[in-house]
């Protein structure tokens, strides 16, 4: 039996703008609201993609971040790498340059996070805090009658 989760790889249109860009949307919709889920966008057919490509990229990724799960882009053309770098979406998307790379990384990182933890032989580092300071309030404290909830003399 298996641990891996099933990866999803979706090739985007062509023309990622306007209309086209909507009714992807309108298709991943379902996908990208699954529990986490784990999707990899094959951009090598795109030619073309604007804002409205971007913005639905962007309503992907969160919809997936919601449900703890992952969005990662793969085959990008060079002109939408440069449009990613220019609006910095490159820093909050995984880009691979396969989809074969892009769908391996869902297995990989858990592996690879393993193995650097049980190579590390760094010691723990224990930090001594300082003790804190004793709290005192800022009016004093007034004796209370608790049948009456009434001052009591002092």
């Amino acid at each position: 039996m298996s641990n891996r989760r099933r990866v999803i790889v979706k090739q985007l249109p062509e023309d990622m703008c306007q209309q086209s860009a909507e009714l992807f949307y309108g298709e991943m919709e379902p996908l990208v609201r699954t529990n986490r889920a784990h999707l990899v966008f094959d951009f090598s057919p795109v030619h073309e993609i604007d804002s409205a490509g971007l913005g639905v990229l962007l309503m992907c990724l969160e919809e997936v971040m919601k449900g703890n799960g992952d969005l990662k882009l793969a085959a990008l053309p060079a002109q939408a790498e440069e449009i990613f770098a220019l609006t910095g979406l490159d820093r909050l998307f995984e880009i691979f340059e396969t989809t074969d790379q892009a769908v391996e990384s869902f297995y990989s990182f858990h592996a690879e996070a393993v193995a650097r933890m049980r190579q590390s032989q760094e010691p723990v580092v224990e930090i001594e805090m300082p003790a804190a300071p004793e709290l005192r309030p800022a009016v004093p404290a007034m004796p209370v009658s608790a049948s009456f909830m009434q001052p009591m003399e002092a």
